[in-house]
């Protein structure tokens, strides 16, 4: 198994109307040993690893159920949960905030003929945001074989699936089988 690429795509495809794969995929998650678990409502599928596998590094996708050519073409992204997603984004933001101020004072203090240790603070908040985002992909290697779970649930419900979908070319569909 190879290790999946920074949040990769899905794609299937169905010769079913919209309603009737989102009815699939509620019926598949409802059945006693479905190997995850989810949501699937008008338009939207939203799958995760059941509670006592999940860990912060466990994969989620949403997938967006659309009429596609007479059919149905379900697109989407694995990401960490939103929650975990948020988070990440906060801790950046913070990372952020803190190296723009730090290097204002910096140059505060090198205008004031002070010694400007606080340029130091740009440096190290661009550094711990580097070691932030290596522990997002160490967590997406973590979480592999749980996408791929994911990925093969989906392929129980959709005839169709191409996975990573940076394989097929986004003009055209692939013919129906």
């Amino acid at each position: 198994m190879t290790r999946p690429a920074a949040r990769p795509r899905l794609t299937g495809w169905s010769s079913d109307p919209p309603e009737v794969v989102v009815a699939r995929f509620q019926e598949a998650l409802a059945q006693d040993g479905c190997p995850v678990a989810g949501q699937a409502l008008s338009g939207f599928v939203n799958l995760w690893p059941h509670d006592a596998g999940r860990a912060f590094f466990s994969p989620y996708l949403s997938l967006e159920v659309r009429a596609h050519d007479g059919g149905t073409e379900a697109t989407g992204r694995f990401g960490p949960h939103p929650a975990v997603w948020t988070g990440f984004m906060f801790v950046y933001a913070v990372l952020g905030l803190a190296g723009v101020l730090s290097l204002m004072a910096g140059w505060a203090q090198s205008i004031a003929t002070e010694e400007p240790w606080m340029l130091l603070g740009g440096p190290a908040a661009a550094a711990l945001g580097l070691f932030i985002y290596g522990a997002e992909y160490i967590g997406k290697g973590l979480g592999a074989e749980q996408m791929h779970d994911v990925v093969r649930f989906v392929e129980q419900v959709l005839p169709d699936v191409r996975f990573p979908a940076e394989q097929v070319p986004t003009s055209t569909a692939p013919a129906a089988t």
